[in-house]
């Protein structure tokens, strides 16, 4: 079986049914993206497998175990970054990090060397509030791994950021894929292309494509498409219909520096 298992899983909101039973898989080292425009369903999908929300019908399976019946060993496998803040903005990076830490018996050694890492020693006594918008991602990332996850759950990790720093969250998220499986949600085509092995196109609650971006190029039988052009093709859609969306969560993200 693989770490990531996901089986006809469906999910109602009263008469409303935001996932159709949808499947798939993701192995250890494999960073897997679910691409589709707002409402498609990407993120009730990562809140039923980060134990968020319950699913209405269907399974998930995480290193062999269904996900309702073993909740404390699966939240213990799982580092989860959600599209809100998720920092303390009037923390510093190091507290940030130290209080995460705390949770999970995280020496302090293991907290400066992460800050080391991802290149905010320097910084580590000043407030979040004064970050970079790249800056605070790779924070929140890095204090979803604090535990050493064996799956990293991003949901729109790079939303609202400027170019240089959504290649610096890329190169970062890649860097550490290794020993985990990762399952990110993204609008953004280049973010799948840069970031993901294999990618599911999600439509109105349903996976209507999924594979690497070679099958899914044999799917639409041409050979030379590019992932924006898989899309459209399959869902009749562009991404472009997420700008309100991404206008807000990037709104949300700005109030990070007016906060104290």
């Amino acid at each position: 079986m693989h770490f990531l298992d996901v089986k006809d899983l469906k999910k109602y909101y009263k008469s409303f049914e935001a996932l159709k039973g949808i499947s798939f898989y993701i192995q250890k080292g494999e960073i897997f993206g679910l691409l589709g425009t707002n409402g498609a369903g990407k993120t009730t999908t990562i809140k039923i497998i980060a134990s968020i929300i319950p699913q209405s019908s269907g399974e998930v399976y995480i290193d062999n175990n269904i996900i309702t019946k073993s909740p404390i060993r699966i939240k213990s496998l799982i580092g989860y970054v959600p599209q809100e803040i998720s920092v303390i903005p009037n923390l510093s990076a190091y507290e940030n990090l130290r209080l995460i830490g705390k949770f999970y018996g995280v020496s302090k050694e293991k907290v400066i060397q992460t800050l080391k890492d991802i290149d905010l020693f320097d910084r580590k006594d000043s407030l979040v509030q004064t970050f970079s918008g790249g800056m605070i991602r790779k924070l929140e990332i890095s204090m979803a791994l604090m535990h050493e996850p064996k799956l990293l759950l991003l949901d729109e990790p790079s939303v609202g950021l400027d170019p240089n720093a959504k290649l610096s969250i890329w190169n970062f998220i890649k860097s550490r894929k290794q020993d985990m499986a990762t399952l990110i949600t993204t609008h953004d085509m280049n973010e799948a292309e840069r970031l993901c092995d294999r990618i599911a196109i999600m439509k109105k609650g349903e996976i209507i494509a999924q594979g690497t971006i070679e099958e899914l190029q044999t799917i639409i039988g041409r050979k030379d498409a590019t992932l924006e052009e898989i899309f459209i093709t399959l869902t009749g859609q562009t991404t472009e219909e997420d700008t309100q969306d991404i206008s807000s969560i990037r709104n949300r993200r700005n109030t990070i520096k007016r906060l104290s």
